[in-house]
């Protein structure tokens, strides 16, 4: 989430300026939202049509990308990639073992940007150097 805080952002401030301007532009959603607002803001039925009318602007202008669905690599993906490599470390080269719980199996596409769990896509680390990169502390 943290490379979507600029869309949340430029999303609210354009949203709210629609909101200020619907009495003008007569876009009846947000003259709507905008007397649900001004009605008060503990009304159940005010509160979901707020909800609503964001999460519906939100989702239409930025659509999620489909997620794959298994996330984990195959045991042949996971030899294709521990012989890609030649059983090394990517990050500190340590030798690795295949079935060593040490040895890990990194997605280099982020999952929520709609990676793909493909051989291509893997990498191989030691249990540490994986910790640092999902951990943000290493490239």
């Amino acid at each position: 989430m943290s490379d979507q805080k600029q869309n949340l952002k430029t999303f609210f401030i354009n949203f709210y300026q629609g909101v200020v301007n619907s009495s003008v532009s007569g876009g009846k959603e947000l003259v709507n939202f905008n007397l649900a607002v001004s009605r008060g803001t503990t009304s159940e039925a005010n509160i979901k049509l707020r909800h609503d009318v964001i999460l519906k602007r939100f989702l239409n202008e930025y659509k999620p990308l489909p997620l794959d669905e298994d996330r984990s690599f195959s045991h042949e993906q996971k030899i294709a990639i521990f012989r890609k490599y030649d059983g090394k470390c990517q990050k500190c080269s340590k030798t690795l073992q295949f079935n060593d719980p040490e040895t890990h199996y990194h997605h280099t596409d982020y999952y929520a940007k709609g990676g793909k769990t493909e051989t291509e896509k893997g990498l191989l680390l030691c249990k540490d150097c994986h910790l640092k990169v999902v951990h943000g502390k290493t490239g």
